[in-house]
């Protein structure tokens, strides 16, 4: 838009998509700049100053989209988050840009992790591949009654998909974010019943309409015939969702239903509790959300297959397959990587583990970081919102602790510095 004032008009179709909470347009062409609006204010369009000869590309989010390395492209746009590269040249054409590929030059559709290099099997991709096929065994977190759950998450995208699809059923995704407070809710879709959940995916069981349901614009959706091979696929920009403030899990079930209005359930994974067409919060699996650290290119790495980062190092990167306490628990899904704890005990539920939790008695609900110590959020009217972290957790505090839990962690974390606040 190049001019002075400018109005801005969202369709209906979007509109009912987004959430009833304050909305921010956040700007591609200037990520610093944002605006905040509600849905009343767009419903009649929305005038705002455009400046002579900008050009100006908001996008709607319920948070502004960060921008982290200020390097002029959005987070959520961005394949080097952390590593400047304003440019975004990716000359191999992998979803990787130059600025942060260590193994520069690989084939035309090669499978690579985010640092550019051969991908370990259940490490998450660059880039998701929506061909209505599973884009990795080793990506399953459920299987029941003939239903297989899969999920993986890059550093921005969140990649869900389901098999054991089938003509004559109707099939959801429900996505469940365990520290917001979510309802239980009618089911989705007009199914029978109810869900612990805001957001689903369904596909209809002829195969021909997929959606989202839920305050999202955020997704993608697979293939439009993925019931050839009986997959349902989808990706979800967390970024867009929760900024760089993600929380510490979000939690999937996927569920069959019968067709038609009123459908019951006839199978879900993981397994029902009680046999019935509630979906409740237990029946929901765990999917720790781990963020893999993106490096410049041509420095030193733990490893090639861009996988998750090893808890409390320089930011090196691991085997996914890695166990580095040696409880038994791989570190991608331990929730204390680096401090033996086999029975994985959480008191508080914050999917931080007692023996590395700082806080470990965060009120229920809370959304925490990854010291277990919850996040503070104060989103002052008016303006973009922060991130979320206190001025005593950016200090690296201990949060509530005592002098003793604080001298407590320092020795558990060797040279992680734990102060009282």
């Amino acid at each position: 838009m190049i001019g002075t004032p400018a109005t801005y008009y969202v369709g209906a179709d979007i509109l009912n998509l987004l959430p009833d909470q304050p909305l921010v347009l956040t700007n591609h062409a200037q990520p610093t700049d944002t605006l905040q609006v509600t849905k009343q204010q767009l419903t009649g369009g929305y005038t705002a100053h455009v400046g002579s000869y900008e050009t100006k590309v908001y996008q709607i989010s319920t948070i502004a989209i960060p921008d982290a390395d200020n390097d002029g492209i959005l987070d959520s746009y961005d394949s080097c988050v952390g590593v400047p590269n304003g440019d975004d040249v990716d000359d191999d054409f992998d979803g990787v840009a130059n600025a942060c590929d260590h193994c520069a030059g690989s084939a035309p559709g090669a499978d690579v992790g985010v640092d550019g290099c051969d991908r370990m099997s259940a490490a998450p991709k660059a880039v998701y591949a929506l061909d209505g096929k599973v884009d990795d065994e080793a990506y399953k977190i459920a299987d029941n009654a003939g239903l297989k759950l899969y999920a993986s998450f890059n550093g921005k995208q969140l990649y869900v998909a389901m098999t054991g699809a089938k003509a004559g059923y109707d099939h959801v995704i429900y996505f469940r974010d365990p520290f917001a407070n979510e309802a239980t809710a009618a089911a989705g879709f007009q199914k029978a019943g109810h869900a612990a959940a805001k957001w689903a995916l369904l596909d209809q069981g002829r195969g021909d309409r997929q959606l989202w349901a839920g305050p999202w614009v955020a997704t993608k959706i697979g293939a439009s015939g993925p019931l050839e091979d009986g997959v349902i696929e989808s990706t979800i920009n967390l970024t867009e969702r929760y900024g760089s403030n993600f929380p510490a899990k979000i939690q999937l079930a996927a569920v069959r239903y019968a067709e038609a209005t009123g459908g019951r359930v006839m199978a879900q994974a993981p397994q029902a509790t009680m046999q019935d067409d509630e979906i409740t919060a237990d029946e929901f699996v765990d999917f720790l959300i781990r963020t893999p650290t993106i490096t410049p290119a041509n420095t030193m790495m733990g490893g090639t297959d861009g996988g998750p980062p090893r808890p409390g190092t320089d930011g090196s990167v691991i085997n996914p397959n890695a166990d580095t306490d040696g409880d038994g628990i791989p570190d991608i899904r331990d929730n204390c990587p680096t401090i033996a704890n086999p029975d994985q005990a959480d008191s508080d539920g914050d999917s931080v583990g007692d023996a590395c939790d700082l806080c470990p008695n965060t009120r229920a609900g809370a959304k925490v970081d990854a010291t277990g110590c919850e996040i503070k959020t104060s989103n002052p009217p008016g303006s973009a919102f922060d991130d979320g972290r206190s001025a005593k957790q950016g200090l690296g505090c201990a949060c509530n602790a005592s002098a003793d839990e604080a001298r407590g962690a320092a020795s558990r974390f060797g040279s992680w510095s734990a102060r009282r606040c």
